[in-house]
């Protein structure tokens, strides 16, 4: 890793020893990064590592892997496996090049093989480390379908966090679960990155 591309490798340094100054400096003003603009970058990834390091981590472990086509992504690309290890969660990424100019980052969530084993961490690792949603993405646009859903999810979560109801019946419970229900769905039914779609699952485990 070390020698090959020192601007890549100086990103890789700057991920593992969760430095976001560094990390900051490094990455080009008008890149990709997971189809977003470098200030939501690094905005979910200052948030991972402020998580990670309210664990008790200090830096992130890294291997070099290989995407494994399968239904959850098919990118192919060579990619980099950050984990943290107290936190027990992390990221897979490939960092996009011209040359040797860095023009993006750009995610992996499939599973990657690590020697002559194949380890799950993408996916699973991914779901525990960061999102960034669909309407954060560059070129978004907001459907009326979209906006609807989201109208629905929030008015849900609001109702049933509301601090001033002093009973909660029977009735009120079935009835909210089969809100949950209908909305559940709908939201496993929008791409992968709707913004309330971890929310909601949380809530359902």
């Amino acid at each position: 890793m070390v020698g090959q591309h020192p601007l890549r490798d100086k990103i890789i340094a700057s991920i593992c020893e969760m430095d976001m100054r560094m990390h900051d400096v490094f990455l080009p003003e008008n890149g990709v990064f997971e189809n977003a603009y470098k200030e939501v970058w690094l905005g979910k990834l200052g948030e991972f590592f402020k998580a990670c390091k309210l664990k008790g981590d200090t830096s992130l472990s890294v291997r070099s892997s290989q995407c494994l086509e399968d239904l959850v992504c098919d990118c192919k690309l060579k990619v980099w496996v950050f984990e943290a290890p107290l936190t027990m969660n992390g990221i897979a990424i490939s960092i996009m090049m011209d040359g040797d100019e860095i023009t993006g980052i750009e995610r992996c969530y499939a599973n990657h093989l690590i020697g002559q084993d194949i380890i799950n961490t993408g996916e699973m690792l991914a779901f525990e480390g960061f999102t960034v949603y669909d309407n954060e993405k560059i070129g978004f646009i907001d459907s009326l379908e979209f906006k609807q859903l989201r109208k629905k999810v929030k008015v849900f979560f609001a109702d049933i966090s509301n601090p001033k109801r002093n009973f909660v019946g029977p009735l009120w419970i079935k009835r909210k679960m089969s809100v949950y229900n209908h909305l559940f769905f709908d939201v496993l039914e929008e791409p992968y990155q709707f913004e309330y779609k971890d929310d909601m699952l949380k809530l359902y485990v």
